[in-house]
């Protein structure tokens, strides 16, 4: 910006000479370059800087027939129509006046035969004289004929005065696709190019508008499709005088996939590289009011589209009839809870549809109105539509925000209203999209998870969300729209939405693709590094076990979820037996050196303890606490003094009232020189193995530690509720958070010390531990949004110390909670592992089917470029119809070309 500002100055002062002419004497036009008469005029637009005469600028026009002309008033330049300088515009003879036209007695055109007529270009409206072909019979060859074959489509097929020109309405349509321009504010804009001091004097020609560019929308829908040049004769397998888009990616029989490969047995545990993924939405935006309208208009696409065939679906929605299927589960309840204010005064209060759930294509046939709310008939009628062509699916999955409810009686209601579906609805399974889940109850939002359900891969189910986003930019001016030109227009942006994405393929799959290969190298390692540091008994236990939820006294359990919840009095209880384990295994005599090193570490600690304790306790406490400590060293100096006399000579005497600052002389205190000298190379060895166990101990503190604060976090969501009671357990929380963060140290200085008694500094099982580390997902809880992709740190997987028994494995690994139902027990690191081996079987399943949407839309691309070119072959050579055919025939050539780019 401050580039600019610097030369300010100069940018205007050229500009202000561009609203003038260097050619003008004086401010007097001079005479043109044919020396006929003054050079008074000249084209902004032709990028022309001569000025010329009347004549001479009408000859610089044979084709630019609707630029806009400046003429010199000995003042300024003024706009001036072209058609008053004497500027006409021929038809059907390359701009040549028509031999059979009328004459005048001089052999010219005869005066007043021309016909005054509006264009509406990209650049404003303009009036011109259009002079018709009247080679032929009368009537041969209609006006409006004429006229489009000039580029120009008519507002009227009898004697039109207006046209559009094609760039035009070219124009109007990727604006109100892209931007969501109105006609309204397009036609505005036109005026203001026209003459902005008065727009209101310009030629009024928005109804004209409206009606133009319906019919020159479907028009391109139907050349686009191949509907125009009968592409149903070649692509069969298809619903005859489909409009729609179709996603490249998703399996469609006879088309991208054959029956035969589609029934191979082995697809049994690779179902998900060709299933139909789907997914199904309410949009209360897209609204229609209750106001008079045409009782004439109709949809000119008929139902072939993306909304279904209008007369049926109205029959079919007068006889549904009350829902009876009540909301009982989602907090989001979107049968029963919509605000019936939101729906005054309209006639249509939204829309249902469904799209492929992993590309986000709207599917022909599967977006229909809504006369109140998001009903199961509804999305059945949808539903329905959209499966009439897909009877040779094998596998069809449904994500759906209130599925769990929506799925119970869906063959009964299927069985009434689509028999012919029943047997495909038969192989349908569903989920919840990730976002919605969170508002289901818990049992939800396992059983119906996308994380957690075999071959769903990284399926989201919400990318029907962002659709409606660009899609509800559309609702203000659909809502004022008759009925059958608010369909026209909904199907335009959902197919212009598919366009956008078909286009897009090569570079979303790649981007999948390298997100999956991603996941599974973060996933699989922490996966496999869990399972070897587990029991192979309870690894083996836990893979025999049954994957499918189970319904146990009327409540569904999972092996992946906690379905039931722990008390306070049971976690705290096994807390308390797991101190007094470490208590009494601590506590136990040990010999020889063994004992004095044993005795050392156990001062150690105490004297970490006491820093505590003057830090968060009072003076008396310390005191007494340091008096001990101090007694304890004493006896201790003895016992080192008589093993080790050397160690005497060098001792300087600690400050009796801080103890707990005392240098102990420890193995690990000392250099190997000092260690050597002073012979304690075999009390290193022995330090070395006690302290080995002693991080392990600080290790595993810190599971127990993180593994508390979880539990009680959850607890605290899910129990705690009123404000004392939610002050109290957060001030607990934040001392369980400082519990973690003491844990850790003390497993730091365990570490520290092996690492002066020769612990490598690579060692990959007691790797340093920073706080950010001291976290675990919860497996208490259920997953919250993302968190599958996260892995937890590295000591979660630490290798176990050898020699264990498989009861001392149970208790240092598994955290076990009683729990009061059915005197069950179930464990912590059960969940964890069968929630990982989900989460990198998921990773696996998407790179899987990435490849294989890969193949698809390389087989799509290419079959619609065959497609293409047997229409080209099929049209008259160097006609109109073969080359579009020819260009489409290329451009999908150019598509699967790129599908088929490297992937690293």
């Amino acid at each position: 910006m401050k580039a600019f500002l610097a030369v300010e100055d100069q940018l205007k002062d050229t500009i202000f000479s561009t609203k003038t002419q260097a050619s003008l004497e004086g401010g007097r036009a001079v005479k043109c370059a044919c020396g006929k008469e003054e050079a008074k005029f000249r084209c902004p637009e032709c990028g022309a800087t001569n000025m010329v005469c009347a004549a001479c600028l009408v000859k610089m026009h044979p084709d630019q027939n609707f630029h806009h002309v400046e003429e010199w008033d000995g003042s300024g330049f003024v706009r001036t129509p072209l058609w008053t300088l004497g500027h006409e515009l021929h038809l059907a003879h390359g701009g040549l006046v028509c031999p059979n036209g009328p004459k005048n007695e001089k052999g010219g055109v005869k005066e007043g035969t021309g016909r005054k007529m509006v264009v509406v270009a990209t650049n404003g409206i303009h009036v011109i004289c259009v002079f018709f072909c009247c080679c032929g019979d009368a009537g041969a060859t209609p006006d409006y004929i004429q006229l489009v074959a000039a580029r120009l489509f008519p507002a009227t097929l009898t004697a039109p005065e207006t046209v559009f020109r094609f760039d035009a309405l070219n124009n109007f349509h990727v604006h109100n696709l892209i931007s969501k321009k109105t006609a309204q504010d397009y036609y505005r804009a036109l005026q203001k190019l026209t003459n902005n001091v008065f727009p209101h004097k310009v030629q009024d020609r928005y109804c004209e508008l409206l009606r133009v560019y319906r019919v020159w929308r479907y028009l391109v829908l139907r050349r686009r499709t191949g509907q125009a040049q009968n592409i149903d004769a070649v692509i069969t397998n298809r619903r005859p005088g489909s409009l729609a888009v179709r996603c490249p990616a998703c399996p469609e029989v006879a088309f991208n996939i054959d029956k035969a490969t589609l029934d191979a047995r082995y697809l049994m545990q690779h179902r998900h590289t060709v299933t139909l993924f789907l997914s199904s939405d309410g949009n209360f935006k897209l609204q229609r009011k209750r106001k008079v309208d045409d009782p004439d208009d109709f949809a000119l696409n008929s139902g072939n589209a993306y909304f279904p065939e209008d007369t049926q679906y109205k029959l079919y929605v007068s006889e549904l009839g009350p829902e009876d299927d009540k909301c009982t589960c989602s907090e989001l309840k979107a049968v029963c809870m919509q605000n019936i204010t939101k729906f005054k005064n309209t006639v249509v209060t939204g829309v249902v549809a469904v799209q492929c759930a992993r590309h986000g294509f709207f599917q022909p046939g599967g977006l229909v109105d809504l006369t109140m709310s998001e009903g199961y008939g509804h999305t059945d009628y949808a539903l329905g539509h959209t499966l009439a062509n897909a009877h040779d699916q094998r596998w069809v999955v449904l994500t759906y925000d209130i599925y769990c409810q929506f799925y119970v009686n869906i063959s009964k209601r299927f069985k009434k209203w689509f028999p012919s579906l029943v047997g495909l609805i038969d192989k349908l399974s569903g989920a919840v999209p990730k976002m919605h889940i969170r508002n289901h109850i818990r049992q939800c939002q396992s059983q119906w998870s996308t994380n957690f359900n075999e071959f769903l891969a990284f399926l989201i189910g919400e990318l029907i969300e962002g659709t409606w986003a660009e899609m509800n930019q559309f609702a203000g001016s659909t809502k004022e729209k008759n009925h059958g030109h608010r369909h026209d227009s909904l199907d335009d942006g959902a197919g212009q939405n598919n366009w956008d994405k078909l286009i897009a393929m090569a570079e979303t799959l790649l981007r999948l693709y390298r997100e999956a290969c991603a996941a599974i190298r973060k996933r699989s390692p922490a996966f496999e590094q869990l399972t070897k540091s587990t029991d192979t008994k309870l690894i083996d236990k836990w893979s025999a076990m049954d994957k499918t939820w189970s319904l146990v006294n009327g409540k569904y359990f999972s092996t992946r979820c906690w379905c039931w919840s722990p008390t306070h009095r049971g976690a705290y209880e096994k807390l308390l037996t797991e101190e007094l384990r470490k208590s009494l295994a601590g506590g136990k005599e040990l010999a020889g050196n063994t004992d004095f090193i044993a005795t050392g570490l156990r001062i150690e600690a105490e004297q970490h303890r006491i820093k505590v304790i003057l830090r968060t306790s009072t003076i008396d406490k310390a005191t007494r606490a340091r008096a001990t400590l101090r007694k304890e060293i004493m006896a201790w100096r003895v016992w080192q003094f008589d093993r080790f006399p050397r160690l005497q000579k060098d001792f300087v005497g600690g400050d009796p009232d801080a103890p707990q600052k005392e240098k102990l002389w420890l193995p690990s205190e000392l250099n190997e020189p000092a260690r050597a000298a002073s012979g304690m190379q075999e009390l290193a060895a022995i330090e070395y193995e006690l302290r080995k166990g002693q991080v392990y101990d600080a290790l595993a503190d810190v599971w127990t530690a993180i593994k508390t604060f979880n539990f009680n976090v959850a607890f605290k969501i899910a129990q705690v509720q009123r404000q004392s009671a939610n002050t109290r357990a957060q001030n607990f929380l934040r001392t369980l958070a400082n519990d973690r963060l003491i844990a850790a140290d003390g497993y730091r200085r365990a570490r520290d010390a092996l690492l002066r008694l020769g612990l490598s500094l690579t060692d990959t099982c007691l790797s340093a531990l920073a706080n950010e580390d001291l976290y675990a997902k919860n497996t208490r809880d259920l997953p919250k949004m993302g968190e599958s992709g996260d892995v937890d740190p590295w000591f979660w997987t630490v290798g176990r110390p050898a020699n264990l028994t498989v009861r001392q494995e149970a208790d240092w690994s598994v955290e076990l909670i009683h729990l009061e139902l059915s005197n069950r027990t179930v464990a912590v690191d059960r969940i964890k592992w069968f929630r990982d081996r989900a989460n990198r079987d998921r990773a696996v399943e998407q790179k899987e089917m990435v490849e294989a949407e890969f193949g698809r839309t390389i087989k799509s691309f290419t079959q619609s470029a065959t497609a293409w070119k047997t229409l080209e072959s099929m049209s008259e050579k160097k006609s109109g119809r073969a080359a579009y055919a020819h260009l489409k025939d290329l451009m999908y050539t150019e598509l699967a070309r790129q599908s088929r780019g490297d992937r690293d």
